[in-house]
């Protein structure tokens, strides 16, 4: 039996969402495009080995264990719900408007909010600013003298090769989960604000989605705009023929 509290495999974007999009006849395969050499990949990738990365949602509890299931499993529950809800709606899409009760308009919009701030476009920000965070912090403490004075020979290699290249801060990556469920509350509360259209695509043409599905710009052009912002637009696509807007 796998012991799920090692379980190392973990996906930013949903492999219930990744199989709307795969190949036709095929459960699990699609085609990939890779960004790096700007072509598609020669075979295909099973959704199982992409948008992914090992222990991406694991926490450190407060006795300094490390847990790699808790937060994945909640964010399963919510992938669960939201998903049930967005059949619903692609079974509506054909119809001139589509009802659904708040309580499956209120998951699907966290849904929706949780796929933007949970991939590493938005984490890896969060992180980088929490890094930039920790070197000034150390330059402005070593500078000031607030750190014990250092041993003689790490002293002399500080002025030969420079503090930042002797002593390199690391932040763990637990720091931007928080700012990811809290981002995602406000992208929902202004998602359910919107009025919600559904895109049919053309016969002979089909959507796409990425490691980061959800989009957005500004209504009225303007320059520095949030996910939160009155102004801001999303396009999600649900299925390769239905694509969510608002």
């Amino acid at each position: 039996m796998i012991d799920r509290r090692v379980k190392r495999n973990q996906h930013f974007v949903p492999q219930s969402y990744l199989r709307r999009f795969t190949i036709k006849g095929e459960q699990s395969l699609l085609w990939s495009f890779d960004k790096k050499v700007k072509g598609y990949l020669r075979n295909p990738s099973s959704v199982n080995r992409v948008c992914c990365e090992d222990y991406y949602y694991y926490q450190i509890d407060e006795q300094g264990g490390v847990n790699h299931i808790l937060l994945e499993d909640a964010i399963s529950d919510i992938e669960r719900i939201g998903n049930d809800g967005i059949n619903d709606l692609i079974n509506m899409s054909s119809m001139p408007y589509a009802y659904l009760p708040i309580e499956k308009i209120s998951n699907i919009s966290f849904y929706i909010a949780l796929m933007q701030t949970r991939g590493p476009t938005f984490r890896d920000a969060v992180n980088n600013l929490y890094g930039d965070m920790a070197v000034r912090a150390l330059e402005a403490t070593f500078e000031d003298k607030v750190l014990p004075e250092a041993p003689t020979a790490l002293k002399e290699l500080i002025d030969e090769m420079g503090l930042l290249n002797v002593v390199k801060p690391s932040i763990l990556t637990t720091v931007s989960l928080m700012h990811m469920i809290e981002s995602a509350k406000q992208i929902s509360h202004s998602i359910l604000k919107k009025q919600w259209t559904l895109l049919i695509a053309c016969n002979g043409s089909e959507f796409i989605t990425s490691d980061n599905p959800v989009i957005f710009y500004s209504e009225k052009h303007e320059r520095d705009v949030g996910p939160a912002h009155h102004n801001a637009i999303y396009a999600f696509p649900f299925i390769s023929k239905v694509m969510f807007t608002y």
